[in-house]
């Protein structure tokens, strides 16, 4: 999608001013986009600021509540009037323990009316099961081992909260004191004589109705929602029908996000210090962002409406530039085919009447050019032919080299006729016009009528050891690539040997290239000369191949291969001489054999 996006960015001047266009506004709307973001944020958090404000205030009345409470409890479980009327009865009650649970009674209404929060302040008798309370009291038999008995008696003493999880009835119908889930209870331990094995249990009834009516209104009617819980994570009371949820507590934080469905709910929680009561509130974000959102969506609006109009602004402008344009491009089309004599008919003044007259006088600059340079070519071609009339042809040469054999065998002369013989079929390949690429297998043979005639020069001080893989036989070679760096082989190394000289040629595959290897024992190079003519062989690249000059006088055979090596087959091939004076040369020619097998000659 880039590259299709590149190509038209490239080819058309409408998407490139419809670009700049959209390039302008496209920093002022990031702009506004990230203000509104922004403005968001500083909303979300002020709101988080506001409502944890406004809970701290609840929680601090809360705590009120509960000291109040703690407080009451304290004068309670501390009485000894109370105790002493608790600690004289047993499990057998007595007319006279009657009589004081009655006394009992009255003291709970006394103490109830100390505290209007309170919805029943109970006394529960362990030793008799009775349970005392401003309305009377009631056996309760077999609650010894319910699970507040025992973490009443567990709290040794301190206050802690009942939270019924359902509730219970007595056999009269009526909904037991203890298990209802309409109040919660505090309860702790009566302070009496401590030969009593069964202490007894105070219990004072708060109504969840009116712990609500302290933290309800903090809530959005409809939308949000709030929950209070116990310093151990139970939930006390919270917004009636809704659940809170099970990440509530924030890892010790103030504030965070979560989802519900489709829903993003702002969470505030606050942590009372003095009791270590919670307050959890939930909000609808879209509550705290409704007006900011309305401005938003009209910013998208505008926004939208910003974008439309620069690409109407842009496509104007476009035709009012691209009706010239058009003009000039078909007349470019009509010189393309052929058609010298177009001409742009305008009345325009501006930069393009400009550009449309000036095209009218480069076409008749061109038509008077393109008749001077015919006239000139002419000229050129008919020197050429007479030029060419004077060469001599080539095959009087193959004539004449045949004739000179023939002679040469007819006198008895048999090596020099065999010489003139490989001359003749030498040269046949090497100047003669057709192929340019051969098999390595033909390359051997053409190459062998040089050596030949080597041989026979050397007069037997000269051997040769050609070696061919069957597998590169069929690999096709440029012509005359082997032949140059076989001549300086035999011209500067075995030539100046004294005594036998060995020449070695191999060509083999070898991880995808073709390796044509060619080995003299001959007086080698010397470093200095080595490394010159590395560097002049290394500068060759095809990025800067220019034709080959021919004023310079060293390694013009080299430079020659090396240029036709990389002009045919890349960069890829490779052409590498390693020496060592007066032991030998080596050179290396690699190929790839992708480039050797096709038939054109690679590149």
């Amino acid at each position: 999608m880039w590259r299709n996006w590149k190509r038209l960015y490239a080819e058309s001047v409408h998407i490139r001013i419809t670009s700049y266009f959209l390039l302008i506004l496209l920093p002022l709307v990031a702009m506004n986009l990230y203000a509104q973001n922004k403005s968001q944020l500083i909303l979300k958090e002020q709101a988080m600021e506001r409502t944890k404000g406004v809970m701290q205030s609840a929680m601090q009345f809360i705590d009120t509540t509960l000291m109040n409470v703690e407080e009451l409890s304290d004068l309670v479980v501390t009485d000894s009037t109370l105790n002493r009327h608790l600690d004289a009865a047993d499990g057998e009650l007595m007319p006279m323990d009657i009589l004081n649970f009655q006394a009992a009674a009255t003291e709970l209404i006394h103490f109830r009316t100390m505290n209007r929060t309170l919805s029943q302040t109970m006394i529960f008798h362990t030793p008799s099961s009775i349970l005392l309370s401003d309305s009377g009291y009631s056996r309760l038999n077999d609650r010894q081992n319910e699970d507040w008995v025992r973490e009443t008696v567990r709290s040794n003493g301190s206050p802690w909260y009942y939270i019924p999880v359902e509730n219970q009835f007595t056999s009269l119908g009526n909904k037991d004191l203890i298990q209802n889930t309409e109040v919660i209870t505090l309860m702790r331990l009566m302070t009496q004589s401590e030969h009593l094995r069964e202490p007894s249990i105070f219990m004072a009834s708060i109504r969840k109705e009116y712990l609500y009516g302290l933290i309800g209104r903090l809530a959005d009617p409809g939308q949000g929602t709030i929950y209070l819980f116990t310093p151990d994570g139970r939930l006390a009371v919270g917004t009636p029908g809704s659940t809170p949820p099970s990440d509530w507590d924030l890892q010790g934080g103030d504030f965070g996000t979560i989802r519900e469905g489709e829903q993003s709910l702002m969470m505030v929680k606050v942590v009372s210090t003095s009791s270590g009561w919670s307050l959890l509130m939930l909000q609808p974000q879209n509550s705290i962002f409704e007006k900011s959102n309305q401005l938003r969506n009209q910013t998208y609006v505008i926004t939208a409406i910003s974008l439309a109009i620069a690409v109407i602004v842009a496509w104007f402008l476009y035709r009012g530039i691209s009706f010239p344009l058009r003009k000039l491009i078909r007349g470019m089309k009509e010189i393309r085919l052929g058609r010298l004599d177009v001409r742009i008919e305008h009345k325009r003044s501006d930069e393009f009447g400009y550009m449309m007259g000036t095209f009218n006088e480069m076409m008749d600059q061109q038509r008077f050019l393109i008749r001077d340079i015919y006239d000139k070519e002419l000229r050129i071609i008919q020197t050429e032919l007479k030029l060419l009339q004077s060469q001599i042809n080539p095959h009087f040469l193959y004539n004449t080299l045949d004739s000179i054999y023939s002679s040469a065998i007819l006198v008895g002369a048999d090596q020099i006729g065999e010489m003139v013989l490989n001359l003749s079929k030498f040269f046949r390949i090497s100047i003669g016009k057709g192929k340019e690429v051969f098999t390595m297998e033909e390359t051997v043979v053409h190459l062998g009528y040089y050596i030949n005639v080597q041989q026979l020069r050397f007069k037997g001080r000269l051997q040769v050891d050609i070696r061919v893989d069957n597998a590169v036989r069929s690999c096709m070679l440029l012509k005359l690539i082997l032949q140059p760096l076989v001549e300086n082989a035999i011209v500067h190394g075995l030539e100046q040997k004294s005594g036998k000289g060995q020449l070695n040629i191999e060509a083999y595959p070898e991880q995808e290239r073709l390796h044509i290897r060619i080995t003299d024992n001959g007086s080698g190079i010397t470093p200095e000369r080595l490394l010159f003519i590395q560097k002049e062989l290394g500068a060759i690249e095809s990025t800067d191949i220019k034709m080959l000059r021919h004023d310079v006088k060293e390694l013009f055979g080299l430079r020659n291969v090396k240029t036709r090596l990389i002009l045919y087959y890349g960069d890829q091939a490779e052409l590498h001489i390693d020496s060592v004076e007066q032991q030998g040369t080596v050179v290396l020619v690699t190929i790839p054999l992708s480039s050797c097998a096709d038939p054109i000659g690679g590149k």
